[in-house]
């Protein structure tokens, strides 16, 4: 969580640095007392340390809070040492100081890590509390932007994963409630909806668009017989068949109960009567097994209604939905004339669903 301004605004204003602890390196040639008058009338370097040479300055326990180096040979280790505390993740800024005829060493320098370097003058030590003082400021204004883009990335992390955890929130809702609970396939309100897009489409490519109603054949008496679990497992049987017979263009979705739905885009009549076809027979072998294995006599068996957008000029979405509901009530009353007709024909042989009686499912 990104801190209040209030707290970034007071992270970021000059600090007090009355307590800084200053590494003084190379100081042997210097008048150490001039160094510290000047450094602490200015309370810039109340804790002053000094290192006689850069070798001893190599290896130190704690870091100070800003390190002076006196250059005084163009061959002195100084980038060698910078170099050093820069791999040992020492962070703390650096401050050269050199000769005038040592200028030329400047680039070198600052590109290894330090953060300024400086031509000793006659007036140093009279500037040299306003040197440290930007110095460290410049360093903590760094240290301070490098906090707030560790910061800034931590948080657009974490926005991105709440974005990305929102996104399939809302995507799992959508599937959810677009979805019938029992079968998996497509409820009411999905299949509305892409009758919708699919009529509107079809209607302006001036295409074909099918509509498959299919219904299971005495539902209700299956579920007088064998019970309502067995029911909703036939169901989902059926819903096994549509959706394996089915296009990825295609919506396949129940309306309730056992009525169900396929929209069939660019496709005429023809092919959706053999697709029908198709669902029948391989749902009557399905239904089949699944009666046998369930200790179920008799079979089950689907009618279908079939209608498309050009064949019955339809105008309007839900139409296509009425055609082939009446194309599926002419169906179910051929089929259920035909089984009247068979059974007066041969009464011995009329097959129903049955509860097999040492069977309690």
């Amino acid at each position: 969580m990104i801190r209040p301004e209030n707290d970034i605004i007071h992270k970021l204003a000059p600090q007090d640095h009355t307590n800084t602890r200053v590494l003084i390196i190379g100081a042997d040639r210097e008048n150490k007392t001039d160094w510290e008058r000047a450094l602490t009338q200015h309370q810039t370097g109340q804790h002053i340390n000094w290192a006689d040479g850069i070798e001893k300055a190599r290896h130190l326990l704690h870091g100070p809070d800003l390190a002076i180096i006196l250059l005084h040979h163009e061959d002195d280790p100084v980038i060698d040492l910078i170099t050093h505390w820069q791999n040992e993740a020492h962070t703390f800024p650096v401050l050269v100081i050199a000769d005038h005829d040592l200028a030329h060493l400047a680039p070198a320098t600052i590109r290894a890590g330090a953060c300024d370097f400086v031509i000793r003058t006659d007036n140093l030590l009279n500037i040299l509390p306003t040197i440290i003082e930007k110095n460290l400021e410049q360093h903590r204004l760094r240290e301070d932007h490098h906090a707030l883009q560790a910061q800034l990335r931590a948080t657009l992390t974490q926005v991105k994963l709440k974005n990305q955890q929102l996104e399939e929130a809302v995507t799992l809702l959508e599937t959810a409630a677009a979805t019938d609970p029992l079968t998996g396939l497509a409820n009411r309100r999905a299949i509305s909806e892409a009758l919708e897009r699919g009529f509107a489409e079809a209607q302006r490519y001036n295409r074909d668009l099918a509509c498959l109603m299919i219904d299971l054949d005495g539902f209700k008496q299956l579920n007088d017989a064998a019970g309502h679990a067995f029911g909703d497992l036939m169901l989902r049987e059926l819903a096994r068949v549509l959706k394996s017979n089915s296009r990825r263009s295609d919506c396949v979705g129940r309306l309730g109960g056992d009525e169900f739905v396929i929209l069939m885009p660019e496709t005429d009549e023809q092919t959706a009567r053999q697709v029908a076809d198709r669902i029948a027979g391989e749902f009557a072998v399905a239904s089949r097994a699944q009666l046998l294995r369930h200790g179920q006599k008799g079979n089950a068996s689907v009618s279908t209604g079939i209608t498309t957008r050009l064949a019955s000029n339809a105008r309007r979405p839900e139409q296509l939905l009425v055609i082939a509901d009446q194309d599926l009530y002419a169906a179910k009353k051929k089929h259920h004339d035909r089984d009247a007709a068979s059974r007066h024909a041969h009464p011995a042989v009329e097959l129903r669903l049955t509860t097999n009686p040492d069977n309690d499912d």
